[in-house]
């Protein structure tokens, strides 16, 4: 992404993620700070956010509903959550390995959660 926006370059590697074989039981697919989605961006995945694959499911995060396009936000369910406190952060930090990768435990195994976690985060 540059200048603060999602390009189309984004919206075309979530469709390249899409197009492969799923290996688990769904795919989850977020896009963070979705309202920076470019027009032409917004635009690819329209199709694909109306009409998912099998078992996969679009989270697009913005400030307020009111910021996305209308086309996207037509095509979806608002859900509006309450703010994370720090320590629930820090517990989904360490079961997705958001920042560090896929987190291990002491015998050396992925997490569970981390070895089922398969995640497209956008970020402008």
């Amino acid at each position: 992404p540059q200048g603060g926006m999602i390009r189309l370059e984004s919206a075309h590697q979530i469709l390249e993620f899409l197009s492969l074989q799923r290996t688990g039981p769904a795919r989850l697919v977020i896009i963070d700070q979705a309202h920076t989605l470019n027009p032409q961006a917004a635009n690819a995945l329209l199709k694909v956010v109306e009409e998912p694959p099998e078992s996969t499911f679009f989270v697009l995060i913005a400030p307020e509903v009111s910021q996305l396009l209308p086309t996207l936000r037509s095509r979806g369910q608002v859900l509006r959550f309450a703010p994370l406190d720090e320590a629930t952060l820090r517990e989904l930090e360490w079961i997705v390995g958001v920042r560090e990768g896929p987190r291990v435990r002491g015998d050396g195994r992925a997490h569970p959660a981390t070895a089922a976690a398969r995640l497209v985060v956008v970020r402008p």
